[in-house]
Formats: C-alpha cells, structure tokens, sequence
C-alpha cells in the first residue's frame, strides 16, 4: 500500500511540475506529453527511491 502512495506521489509532484514548465514556455498545449514523460519519470525513479530507501534501512 505505502508503495502506490509514494508512486501516486511522485507521480503528482512530476506532473505538476511538468504542467508548470509546460505552460511557461509552451503555453499548455501539449498537456500528453506532460502525462506521458511524468510517467516516464516515475516510472524510472521510483525503484531508485525504494533502493535508497532499503539502504538507508540496512545502514
């Protein structure tokens, strides 16, 4: 369960900001890729994030 939060959260927080950057200089008009690359994104941290997490915990 506490994995589907932290991964909902990350994936907010990356979208967010991605819809930021999006309206500042592209003035929102590609609002898929911004869903698409934020979800790249956590795809691709999340594992980092447990990992870390893991040795954190064993150390």
């Amino acid at each position: 369960m506490k994995v589907v939060v932290v991964y909902i959260c990350v994936f907010t927080s990356f979208f967010i900001l991605g819809y930021a950057v999006n309206l500042i200089f592209f003035e929102g008009k590609n609002i898929y890729l911004t869903l698409e690359s934020s979800f790249i994104l956590t795809l691709i941290t999340t594992p980092i994030l447990k990992v870390l997490k893991d040795m954190k915990n064993k150390g």
